[in-house]
């Protein structure tokens, strides 16, 4: 990375991600410490202070700003597929993310937590809505 290191993931069996203000995604292999792929991010039109990174034993997932993409492992993160923001969140920063085996999640600065299918990127629908308990969403 050229820029300050905002967010880490490690996945079992794949290694470590780090998304870092560069607006760059590196996989690293956890046997010999060396960058396996590295993806950019799309800066246009997005506003987030960082960007930030997720993934499971299939995926990596990535965020900044408004856009979410998915990579998968198996074709050295080169294929990138694009979730939907649903109605209503399409200007709303995603601020955190979280994979797990029900789904992707996004926290929003809208204080929504959104919700996708990991295999068919259908979303699935508001986890819940932190701003009604007066919340900001900051990590998951």
């Amino acid at each position: 990375h050229t820029a300050e290191v905002v967010s880490l993931a490690f996945v079992k069996g794949r290694g470590l991600l780090s998304a870092a203000k560069d607006l760059k995604v590196v996989w690293w292999n956890g046997q010999s410490r060396s960058a396996q792929a590295t993806i950019a991010l799309d800066p246009a039109g997005n506003t987030a202070a960082h960007p930030l990174v997720a993934g499971n034993a299939q995926h990596v997932f990535a965020a900044y700003g408004t856009k979410i993409q998915r990579r998968s492992f198996d074709d050295g993160l080169r294929r990138q597929q694009v979730l939907e923001m649903p109605p209503g969140n399409e200007d709303h920063a995603v601020t955190a993310m979280a994979v797990g085996s029900a789904g992707v999640y996004a926290g929003t600065a809208g204080g929504a937590v959104l919700r996708w299918d990991v295999t068919t990127l259908a979303f699935l629908g508001t986890v819940g809505d932190a701003t009604a308990a007066g919340h900001t969403i900051m990590a998951l």
